[in-house]
């Protein structure tokens, strides 16, 4: 089949992809059995993009310019870990590790495979074959399947496999789609946005290497050059340019480094910059393309910009230190593209929600070590839908580990917080969200001041009580709480389950401290180790506390709808077992779905005990948060306070699942399993 090498050359030249050419399709046969003759589209093996990188790859999620175009990875870093590696014939694949129970790996997306490399479907008859190795075979997902990696036609929900492609053992791999038929792609048509086929594995601890993944197919091409922006005149820390016709968005660059990729024609460099030494930039902006179709623009004219970083300003006043120029910074992977952010203040455009932190300063001349608490004076304006606050325990980790408070609507506030307890700042986090039937409107929030102060700290000791524990000395803050300050000791064929004075306090969460925890000693308790297999319970003993009720109760599965916040709850019966308690245990998993009205986020609180009454706090051994607007079957896992479950000791046990809930909503509760963890 002749080949125009021009074109080949020239998209070779300026695109990560390797087209075909653009040759009318040779037909056999007659009407719908006409047989397409295949083109190569799309190659790993010989991409010379790929070949170049090394070390940790970096994607693009959901663009189709990304640096492995038109490859997409189909996790954030919080469920999946991708690399690049060196096969042994000297070229690169791509390693990607699982962290979560769903759908990681690669997306082939429609925006860059389709029939006109845009939005376009896939066309019929695409072939579609994929070599690798399975290195290791992980946890399975949740479903009860075997761990396994396959090509999943359908993002949302439970995945649609083509054909006959589950691999479930480690080894090396094929995977092949012989041809896309009508239902594959509509069943990519009926999928979650971006459309896309999904290379995946499900579970936790898959290993995946992909060696090579080659699309066959027709595809015309009438290759298309975006022209360059013009950029303007730097307005302070503001760029702006002229918008490009058919540009799917606009890559900003300092120097050579890629800054930002946005859908505006503007961007605030201050911001962008965050974390770049000062100095002068030379910034430049390139029209992005929309896949294979129409490639970026070459660079626009150079502006200058000098950045001035950050600097915390502070003033002593007496025994606090007064932090006088906080300011937010964008957080997490929701709402950022809407918010803006300048200095001290966030603001939410109507409609929309954002996430958004206070971050300790870390210049030099201040240690947060050194102080106990921080308080943040904030001022609102607007009227707040749902809007809490969180603990923020990581710059890289956006799960809800707490909610703390709640924020007044046009009003002052002051949030006061333990350090220890959040060791790098506070997060607020997705929050004035569209309303049906309500005008919606701006919301903005000022940091004005961040005061840090000292509290009385009481120097205790830890005694491993025949185990091993680091440190053994450390210390508790007056008026806090002992939650997540003291370590877990280790002993050889023994389970920790928390610390105890001689005078039976406990460290619990609720444990308040006091000055009599000044020279105290905490001893390690310890039960024996034991392998309990896990304990699924059945649907059909779960039984309603009044006012709550229980229906469709099946052998594996009940529905149950509460009387209100904080009454009845359902509760079904353990058996341990003779010598086993509640505290061999680690957790409890099981399956939610939640219909009729409940947005928001709820607490999963596991009871039990020995006989549990309509008090829905009685006997909480651990807790949970889940969100109450879930209409699809979605997994939960509620950890065992070891601690609180310690007393416990009958081999039969009354436990319930009670969910802070209203009565408008019903939760289908199925998959109830205890267990240790693997």
């Amino acid at each position: 089949m002749k080949k125009y090498s021009w074109i080949v050359a020239l998209l070779l030249a300026l695109s990560l992809a390797f087209l075909g050419c653009p040759n009318e399709p040779k037909k056999t046969g007659g009407g719908e059995n006409d047989v397409r003759e295949w083109e190569l589209v799309f190659d790993m093996s010989e991409h010379a993009g790929i070949q170049a990188l090394s070390g940790t790859l970096t994607f693009g999620t959901g663009d189709a310019n990304n640096p492995i175009r038109p490859l997409v990875r189909a996790a954030e870093d919080a469920h999946a870990t991708f690399e690049a590696v060196t096969l042994e014939n000297g070229k690169v694949g791509i390693k990607y590790t699982t962290k979560a129970d769903w759908g990681v790996g690669i997306d082939l997306p429609t925006a860059a495979f389709g029939l006109f490399g845009g939005n376009e479907a896939y066309p019929k008859g695409d072939k579609i074959v994929v070599t690798g190795e399975y290195v290791t075979v992980g946890n399975s997902w949740a479903g009860g399947n075997a761990a396994q990696i396959h090509f999943n036609s359908k993002l949302g929900g439970m995945p649609v496999i083509i054909g006959d492609n589950k691999i479930t053992e480690a080894g090396p791999f094929t995977i092949t789609i012989d041809e896309l038929t009508e239902a594959d792609l509509a069943s990519i048509a009926s999928g979650d946005a971006p459309k896309s086929l999904r290379l995946e594995a499900r579970g936790e601890g898959n290993v995946v290497v992909i060696h090579n993944i080659v699309v066959e197919g027709y595809r015309p091409v009438e290759v298309k050059t975006l022209t360059a922006p013009v950029l303007n005149d730097i307005d302070g820390d503001e760029a702006s340019w002229s918008a490009v016709d058919g540009a799917s968005g606009y890559k900003v660059y300092a120097g050579e480094d890629l800054l930002s990729t946005v859908a505006a024609t503007s961007l605030n460099l201050k911001t962008a910059l965050e974390g770049k030494a000062g100095g002068t930039y030379s910034i430049t902006v390139v029209a992005a393309g929309s896949g294979t179709k129409v490639l970026d623009s070459p660079k626009s004219n150079a502006k200058d910009y000098v950045y001035a970083p950050y600097v915390a300003v502070f003033e002593v006043d007496g025994t606090t230190l007064k932090h006088t120029n906080p300011r937010f910074i964008k957080h997490g992977s929701w709402g950022t593209a809407d918010l803006e952010i300048e200095d001290g203040v966030a603001t939410i455009p109507e409609g929309k929600q954002a996430n958004f932190a206070y971050v300790y300063p870390t210049q030099t001349g201040f240690d947060i070590n050194e102080w106990d608490f921080v308080e943040l004076k904030l001022t609102t304006t607007g009227t707040i839908k749902n809007f809490g606050y969180k603990i923020y325990p990581s710059i890289d980790n956006d799960a809800v580990a707490g909610r703390t408070g709640a924020l007044a609507n046009d009003d002052d506030a002051t949030i006061k917080l333990e350090i220890r307890k959040i060791p790098e700042g506070l997060g607020f986090q997705k929050y004035s969200g569209a309303t049906a039937g309500v005008d919606d409107e701006e919301i903005v929030i000022e940091i004005t001041e961040a005061v840090f102060s000292k509290g009385t700290r009481y120097n205790i000791t830890l005694d491993g009580n025949g185990g091993a524990v680091t440190p053994t000395t450390t210390y508790l803050v007056d008026g806090t709480k002992v939650a997540n300050h003291l370590p877990v000791a280790t002993q050889a064929g023994k389970t920790f389950v928390g610390w105890k004075t001689d005078s039976n306090i406990w460290a619990l969460d609720s444990t308040d401290v006091d000055s009599t925890f000044n020279n105290a000693t905490f001893k390690a308790q310890w039960i024996d180790a034991k392998t309990i297999a896990p304990i699924a319970i059945a649907g059909t003993n779960v039984t309603a506390v009044s006012p709550g009720t229980v229906s469709n109760a099946t052998a594996t599965s009940y529905d149950y709808a509460s009387g209100g916040y904080g009454n009845g709850f359902a509760k079904f019966t353990l058996n341990l077992g003779s010598g086993n308690v509640l505290a061999n245990l680690d957790k409890v998993t099981f399956t939610v779905k939640v219909t009729g009205s409940d947005g928001g986020w709820k607490t999963v609180h596991l009871l039990a005990a020995t006989s549990l009454s309509s008090n829905a706090t009685t006997g909480s051994v651990g807790s949970f948060y889940i969100n109450g607007s879930m209409g699809a079957d979605t997994n939960v896992t509620v950890v065992i306070d070891k601690a609180k479950a310690f007393a416990l000791t009958g081999s039969t046990l009354e436990c319930s699942l009670f969910i802070d809930a209203p009565a408008t909503a019903t939760y289908t509760i199925s998959n109830i399993t205890f267990a240790q963890n693997e």
